[in-house]
């Protein structure tokens, strides 16, 4: 998501955290983007806005956490291993008043926003039907022990 961030006219990438070391010298960003190990250093900071992107079985804790920070939040699908982590995500964005948007949506993309401009303008008439179609492999990606109900 990284170079897709950088390169949005909307937004303005302010730092990165991972705690691999490593992982933050390698990042396709701009020098002036900040990077920090810790997820306390990232809270502490001035950001606006958290994306978490970790694995699933840490997105609630994280998420919360950044809630719980003043953060608003935006968090990859699955929003959380279990539907009570979710439900502890949305409390906690009630709690704090922060928002939360969960998963990329295509409802920003160029192309998107053109077809809804062209559907709008009534240049093609009045829309009858719509179909959207998408292929991913994430049905078929491997999962980790965590993310299986038992």
């Amino acid at each position: 998501m990284l170079p897709y961030l950088a390169g949005h006219s909307a937004v303005q990438l302010t730092g990165v955290c991972d705690v691999r070391i490593g992982t933050l010298d390698s990042l396709p960003v701009p020098a002036s983007v900040r990077r920090w190990s810790r997820l306390e250093e990232l809270l502490s900071s001035d950001v606006d806005a958290v994306y978490v992107a970790t694995p699933t079985h840490l997105h609630a804790a994280h998420a919360i956490a950044a809630l719980r920070a003043g953060k608003h939040v935006v968090i990859e699908k699955p929003m959380s291993v279990t539907l009570e982590e979710a439900d502890a995500i949305v409390a906690a964005a009630d709690q704090t008043g922060r928002k939360v948007v969960v998963g990329h949506s295509h409802s920003f993309e160029p192309a998107i926003q053109l077809m809804r401009a062209l559907i709008l303008s009534g240049r093609v008439g009045a829309l009858r039907a719509l179909n959207a179609f998408n292929a991913t492999d994430w049905m078929y990606r491997a999962r980790l022990p965590g993310e299986f109900v038992r």
